[in-house]
C-alpha cells in the first residue's frame, strides 16, 4: 500500500541480486537522499507498483542527490504496469550521479514519466550512460531531458497506445 519512509546520508553496497536491487519498493514513495548505491548484484534501486482491491499505488520515489556506481544491471530500475484505466508513475530524480554501471543508468518500463533534473551520467568505457525505456505505453506524459548530455535509449520494444500522447522534450 501507499507508504512513505526517508533514506538520508547511508551507503549500500554489494547487496542487491536476482530481480531486485539494494532498496526495493512496492508502490511506497519514499524520499532517498544523499545516498552512494554502489557494487550492487543487480540495481541500486528497484521500484514497482502494487495493487491492493483494485487501486493502484504507483512507484514514485524522490530521489535526490544520490549516487549510483558500479552496480551489476542498473542504477535504477523503474516500473508502472500499463493499466486501465491508465495511470502513471512520476518519480522525482534531480542531481543525482551514475557511473559505471553494467547495464543503463536507469531503465523505465511502461507508463513511467520522471521528474528529471540535473542528474549526470558521464560517458564510461563498456557502460551504456542512457536513461532506457520500454514496454507498454498507454497514457499520455512527457519524457523530460534526464540531464546535460544524456540520451534517451529504446532498447528492445517501446509500444505507444492509441489515445496515449507522448511528449519528448527537445533534446532529450
Amino acid at each position: 500500500t501507499q507508504g512513505t519512509a526517508t533514506l538520508a546520508h547511508c551507503e549500500l553496497r554489494y547487496g542487491g541480486g536476482e530481480n531486485g536491487g539494494m532498496v526495493t519498493t512496492y508502490g511506497t514513495t519514499p524520499t532517498i537522499r544523499d545516498c552512494l548505491f554502489r557494487d550492487s548484484g543487480e540495481d541500486g534501486i528497484w521500484m514497482r507498483p502494487s495493487t491492493v482491491d483494485n487501486t493502484v499505488y504507483p512507484a514514485n520515489a524522490t530521489i535526490v542527490d544520490c549516487e549510483f556506481r558500479n552496480n551489476r544491471d542498473d542504477g535504477i530500475d523503474i516500473d508502472h504496469d500499463s493499466t486501465t484505466p491508465p495511470t502513471v508513475a512520476t518519480p522525482v530524480i534531480h542531481a543525482c550521479h551514475f557511473e559505471g554501471n553494467d547495464h543503463d543508468a536507469i531503465v523505465l518500463h511502461d507508463n513511467v514519466f520522471p521528474d528529471f533534473d540535473a542528474n549526470t551520467i558521464p560517458s564510461v568505457a563498456g557502460c551504456r550512460n542512457s536513461v532506457n525505456h520500454q514496454g507498454d505505453i498507454n497514457a499520455s506524459g512527457t519524457l523530460e531531458i534526464p540531464g546535460p548530455g544524456v540520451a534517451y535509449l529504446i532498447e528492445n520494444v517501446l509500444m505507444i497506445r492509441p489515445g496515449a500522447v507522448v511528449t519528448i522534450e527537445p533534446g532529450a
